[in-house]
């Protein structure tokens, strides 16, 4: 299967607003927050394929992928930046999502996404699962 550039020139794009939304508020930030980490999950969703996310060995991987880059910037990001030690903050660390200030939200949210996702299509037709995504993000 051959790579679709206009999904890629779409991610370029989201890219770029995500930048250009951190750098100031006001009206334009306001404007790109509507729409640009959706657009993130529906393209990521768009790309899936159903066979895979009902491999157990392609969601061990993704988890895999996903969690160590995401774990090993935490840890970093609490010795160096935060210079924070308590249990209570490795525990939030842990958690991941809105516990910690910061971006660190996406991984943890696109990987409960997924495994929603998985159970979603393991369990229900083709069709409810799209209506149900459907009634679920209106």
């Amino acid at each position: 299967m051959s790579r679709d550039v206009r999904i890629d020139i779409i991610r370029g794009i989201l890219i770029v607003s995500v930048v250009v939304a951190h750098f100031r508020e006001g009206i334009v930030h306001d404007i790109i927050f509507l729409f640009h980490m959706p657009l993130f999950f529906i393209l990521t969703g768009f790309l899936l394929k159903y066979e895979k996310v009902t491999d157990v060995m392609y969601l061990k991987q993704r988890t895999v992928k996903l969690l160590i880059p995401y774990l090993c910037y935490m840890v970093l990001d609490l010795l160096f930046v935060r210079q924070t030690f308590s249990l209570k903050d490795m525990i939030k660390l842990l958690w991941g999502g809105r516990a910690i200030a910061g971006t660190y939200w996406y991984i943890t949210c696109l990987l409960f996404t997924l495994f929603m996702f998985s159970v979603l299509v393991k369990n229900f037709h083709k069709n409810t699962v799209k209506h149900l995504i459907l009634l679920g993000g209106v």
